[in-house]
Order: structure tokens, then C-alpha cells, then sequence
């Protein structure tokens, strides 16, 4: 086992680091896949390098080699793995996948909560709601009152915006991201931030649509002071003005980002910084390589 195997976790914490930085600059379809695209990059490279771990603390214990009858060369030539380590990653790695599990069993839960009654269905509440409910086609659900809570053109507005979380399926972001970090606690804070660029992506597709930010703008404060005041039941995790509301209107009133140079240059340095973590930890796939040549060849 060679200590590069454990470069995934620093590979983690710059690609955190450096995402969070730059986000700001780029488009939210952009910034949504590439903090998506590093958190299950980063969950996956640490799985991997826990993974190796076990094998490695396994391949270097001589009752558990001399019982599964590895062949004698499988490990001499690598860096010996202390038992209680190839334990902790092991008790790591069933830990990160039961939560893992879990956090999608409760996706999938979420997900078939709400009845599917077409593609729009207003429901007579007096609790101003709107969200959108992932399925196919989906159903993008809004109260009476939160219809009476907008005018003309803003309820354009929120119906466009909830249609661009379904047309662009937001929920496989938002729940790749989740279940990455489920497995890894200190990927959460790349969570918030995906929640977010998705509502930034889905307020500029609304913008595009309606061709006017100010309404949209407009919508997402409307939306937001006429929740301010009453119970969140909604079951969705794809709902108008729940999260940043003051920045994502401070960004409607504004015009689009546009990377830069150097944004560009940092974003693709994050997620080298994966695509290298994930490099060192498989490039430790010749021990799984030489148990698969030499398990039970010899005696």
C-alpha cells in the first residue's frame, strides 16, 4: 500500500475550497455540474481509497493471508497496513455507505409522497406554496394562495421556474450531491451550494421565458415575504423561495456572470484535484490485481 493512496482527501478539501471560490463567476447550469460533478468525484475517490485500505490491512495480516492462501508475493513489496487502520476504514467505509443508502432511500420516499395529478396541480390552501415534484413528467404543485399572492406575469414567472427544475431534472443534482455527502459529512457545505445554483439556474430560465429579470425577480421576493409567516410543508426539495432569496434577487438585477479567465483556470483546478485523487487511490488496484493472479494458486 503506498501513501498516495490517501491523496483523495486533499484532493477533497482544494477541490472544496477552490469551488466555493468561483462559483460566483460562473453561469449556475455550469456551476451546478461542476460542484455536483466534485462531490460524487471526491465521495467516490475516498470510497475507493478506504476500499484499498481494508484490502491492504487484510493482505498484510498473516492469518487472514495464510487462510484465504494468497500467494507470498502479494505483499512483500508493498508498505504494510496496520490492522487497526484497515479496521477503521472498514468500520469508515460501511458507515458512509449506510448513510449513503439511507439519504437515497429518503429521496425516493420524498419523491413519491405527492400524487401525481398532470403537470400542474393547484391545490386550494390557504398556506402559500410552490414547488415542483420530480416523476414523469413531474408535477409542479402551487396553492391558491400563493397564485393570489403574485399578479400577472410573476405567476408566468413561477410557473417557469418550477418547469425548469423538472425539464432539467434538478433533483439528480441535488440528490447526487446529498448522497456524496451522506457518505462524507464535510462534503455538506457543496450541498447548500447546489442547492442554490439550481434555483439560480431555474430563476434564469424563468428570466429567459418571461424575457424580463425584474418580474422574476419580483416573483422570488413575493414568493419568499408571503412564506415568511407560515409552517414549510412542503415535500420537495425543488421549491420557490426557500433558499438565498436576497442573493438570488441581488444576481436577477443584474446581468448574467461571465467566467473569466481565471475562473475557468480554477474550476478546472478542482476538479483535477479530484480526477487526481481518484488517479493515486486506482493506481493501488495492483493489490486487488495480484489477489485476483495469485489467490489459490499456491499453497
Amino acid at each position: 500500500m503506498n501513501p498516495s493512496v490517501l491523496l483523495p482527501c486533499g484532493g477533497l478539501a482544494l477541490a472544496v475550497l477552490l469551488a466555493g471560490a468561483v462559483r460566483r463567476h460562473l453561469r449556475s447550469e455550469a456551476a451546478t455540474r461542476a460542484l455536483t460533478g466534485i462531490a460524487v468525484g471526491s465521495a467516490l475517490g475516498v470510497m475507493w481509497a478506504l476500499a484499498l485500505i481494508v484490502v491492504g490491512a487484510a493482505a498484510s495480516e498473516p492469518r487472514v493471508v495464510q487462510y484465504a492462501e494468497w500467494c507470498r508475493v502479494a505483499t512483500p513489496s508493498h508498505h504494510p497496513v496496520p490492522l487497526w487502520l484497515g479496521g477503521l476504514a472498514a468500520g469508515l467505509l460501511v458507515g458512509g455507505a449506510a448513510r449513503a443508502g439511507l439519504a437515497l432511500h429518503r429521496h425516493h420516499h420524498r419523491d413519491a409522497s405527492w400524487p401525481s395529478n398532470g403537470p400542474l396541480d393547484i391545490v386550494d390552501s390557504v398556506e402559500p406554496m410552490a414547488f415542483a415534484v420530480p416523476g414523469r413528467p413531474g408535477t409542479v404543485v402551487v396553492s391558491t394562495a400563493m397564485l393570489g399572492a403574485l399578479r400577472g406575469r410573476e405567476r408566468d414567472a413561477l410557473l417557469a421556474h418550477e418547469h425548469a427544475h423538472l425539464r432539467w431534472n434538478h433533483h439528480r443534482y441535488i440528490r447526487a450531491a446529498e448522497v456524496a455527502a451522506a457518505f462524507l459529512p464535510p462534503l455538506r457545505p457543496l450541498v447548500a451550494q447546489v442547492r442554490f445554483e439550481t434555483e439560480r439556474w431555474a430563476d434564469e430560465e424563468a428570466a429567459r421565458v418571461t424575457d424580463d429579470r425584474t418580474v422574476v425577480a419580483t416573483a422570488v421576493a413575493r414568493a419568499a415575504v408571503a412564506r415568511a409567516d407560515v409552517a414549510q410543508a412542503e415535500g420537495s426539495d425543488l421549491a420557490m423561495g426557500r433558499v438565498g432569496v436576497v442573493a438570488r434577487v441581488d444576481a436577477l438585477l443584474q446581468p448574467r456572470p461571465v467566467a473569466t479567465t481565471l475562473t475557468k483556470i480554477a474550476l478546472a483546478g478542482a476538479c483535477a484535484a479530484v480526477v487526481v485523487g481518484l488517479a493515486s487511490a486506482t493506481i493501488q488496484l495492483h493489490h486487488l490485481v495480484t489477489f485476483a493472479n495469485h489467490v489459490c494458486t499456491e499453497g
